[in-house]
C-alpha cells in the first residue's frame, strides 16, 4: 500500500469527517533537531524521498518511493524497497543505496524502522495468505534472521515504532472482522510476541488504505503519539494518560493532521496536514503541546503532496 494513496483518501474525507490515522516516528535517542524526510508526490515524477530543514530551506529529493526513516544516529535513511527487496538503505550524504532482499521470496516485506541499536530492521506485510501477516523483523546488515512478532489472519499490522530500551514495538492492528466504526487500534507487543496490549480506543477506518500508517515512541520512552480521526493524540505505553493535542490556531473542521512523529530531542513534533484552504497536504511541525504550528512545505494542489514525515538528527543543510 503506498502513503500517496493515504493522503489522497485522506485529504479528499477531511471536510466529511477522515478514519483512523496514526503516526510515525522511528526509535531515536535524544538528539539535535535536524533534518526531516518526508515523502513528496509529484504526478510525473511518482514519489521522491525528499529531505528539508525545519525552516523550509534546502528542499532537496533523493530517491524514489515512499515511507524512509532515519537511522538512529542521522547517517541513513531506510526505505521501503518492493520488487523483492525489504528495504534500501540510503546515504542521503553521498546518495549510495544498499538494497536488501526479503529473505523469503514468498513473503514480501517493507521494512524501515530501526531498533534503537540500528541492527535490525521491523517490517510489515501484505501477504497473500492471511495467516502469516503481522509483524517481523530482519537483520540491518544483510536482511537475514527473518523473525516473526505478531500474527493477524484477521487483517493487517502496520509497524510502527520500536521502545527506547529495544524490548517492545508499537503498531496499528486492522481487524476485518469488526464493524467498520472500531476496527483499528493502537497496540504495544514484546519482541517475543507476548505481552500484546491495545494502547488506543478503537477507531473507525472505512478504507483499509487509511491504515497504512504508524505511531512513535518518545525519546524519553514515556509517552506515544498518534493520529486519529485528524486529530492527534499522546497516550502512556500501559494505555493511561490519553490525551488529545489541539493544535493552535488549527480549525480541524477545514483540516486534518495525521502521521506524527516526535523531533530527537522531544520537545517538538512533526506531522502532515491537509487544509482545505490551501487544497493539499503540507508538512508542519509544532511544539510537543500543539502551539507555535510552523509550515514546512508549501504545495497548493493534491497533484503535489507531501506525507511520511520523520525528524531525524542528522545535521541541517546549508
Amino acid at each position: 500500500m503506498k502513503r500517496s494513496m493515504v493522503l489522497m483518501l485522506m485529504a479528499a474525507t477531511t471536510l466529511l469527517g477522515c478514519s483512523s490515522a496514526s503516526g510515525s516516528a522511528q526509535a531515536k535517542v535524544s538528539g539535535p533537531n535536524g533534518q526531516i524526510v518526508f515523502d513528496h508526490n509529484d504526478p510525473t515524477l511518482g514519489a521522491r524521498i525528499t529531505t528539508v530543514n525545519p525552516d523550509g530551506t534546502q528542499l532537496v529529493p533523493l530517491y524514489p518511493g515512499e515511507e524512509a526513516r532515519w537511522s538512529p544516529d542521522g547517517s541513513r535513511l531506510a526505505i521501503d524497497a518492493g520488487d523483492g527487496n525489504a528495504a534500501a538503505i540510503l546515504n542521503p550524504d553521498t546518495g549510495a543505496v544498499r538494497l536488501i532482499r526479503s529473505p523469503d521470496p514468498t513473503l514480501p516485506l517493507f521494512c524501515h524502522a530501526w531498533s534503537p541499536d540500528a541492527k535490525r530492521l521491523a517490517c510489515g506485510t501484505f501477504s497473500d495468505d492471511p495467516r502469516r501477516n503481522g509483524l517481523y523483523t530482519i537483520r540491518t546488515s544483510d536482511g537475514r534472521d527473518l523473525t516473526r512478532i505478531t500474527s493477524n489472519p484477521k487483517g493487517l499490522d502496520f509497524i510502527g515504532d520500536w521502545s527506547t530500551d529495544g524490548n517492545r514495538l508499537v503498531f496499528l492492528r486492522l481487524d476485518n472482522t469488526r464493524p467498520d466504526s472500531a476496527n483499528a487500534a493502537i497496540f504495544v507487543v514484546d519482541l517475543d510476541g507476548s505481552g500484546l496490549r491495545r494502547i488506543s480506543p478503537w477507531g473507525s477506518s472505512k478504507d483499509p488504505e487509511i491504515t497504512d500508517v504508524t505511531s512513535g515512541w518518545s525519546p524519553d520512552g514515556k509517552t506515544i503519539l498518534f493520529g486519529e480521526g485528524c486529530s492527534l493524540f499522546t497516550v502512556h505505553p500501559d494505555g493511561t494518560g490519553l490525551r488529545k493535542i489541539v493544535l493552535g490556531g488549527i480549525d480541524l473542521s477545514s483540516a486534518c493532521a495525521f502521521v506524527p512523529g516526535w523531533s530527537p530531542d522531544g520537545t517538538e513534533m512533526v506531522f502532515a496536514m491537509y487544509t482545505a484552504a490551501q487544497g493539499s497536504v503540507n508538512i508542519y511541525t509544532a511544539n510537543a503541546d500543539g502551539t507555535n504550528v510552523r509550515q514546512v512545505t508549501h504545495d497548493t494542489s493534491l497533484d503535489f503532496h507531501d506525507g511520511s514525515p520523520d525528524w531525524g538528527p542528522h545535521p541541517l543543510a546549508t
